[in-house]
């Protein structure tokens, strides 16, 4: 695989949701707002926060790998919906952490099960990601 990230199935994921919120009368903008409103911006991080706690009840629980995968993709499809009101690149944003995990020092802490940064981590550029998308925070 290697350590170079595409956009490939994230930007098809996008692409979908777009057209879901266009179905639905939902917003989407096309670069980066100036600033999360809780008003306009709220039910999709609500949303976002419900479907992670039924992807954590169905793990505590023992539901079935299907269960766990149908609440997982409920999780992306919210969170991508998300990134939609905001006008965030998702796909890019995600690259761009995926590209920084890849500098990290690694192996992974037997005790906690997380991978260190080190010496090596970069952090990933998200005010650049988002300057390319024609925005900032």
């Amino acid at each position: 695989m290697g350590n170079t990230v595409t956009r490939g199935g994230m930007e098809a994921a996008e692409d979908a949701v777009r057209i879901w919120h266009e179905k639905v009368g939902l917003p989407v903008e096309g670069s980066p707002v100036a600033r999360f409103d809780p008003n306009e911006h709220g039910p999709g991080l609500a949303k976002v926060i419900e479907e992670v706690g039924e992807l954590d009840s169905a793990a505590r629980e023992g539901e079935s790998l299907a269960a766990l995968g149908k609440e997982l993709a409920d999780v992306l499809f919210s969170a991508i919906s998300f990134g939609a009101l905001l006008g965030l690149p998702v796909g890019e944003l995600f690259a761009a952490v995926v590209q920084s995990n890849f500098s990290k020092a690694g192996p992974r802490d037997p005790e906690t099960g997380f991978i260190p940064k080190g010496d090596s981590y970069r952090a990933p550029d998200i005010e650049a990601v988002l300057a390319r998308a024609g925005g900032g925070a």
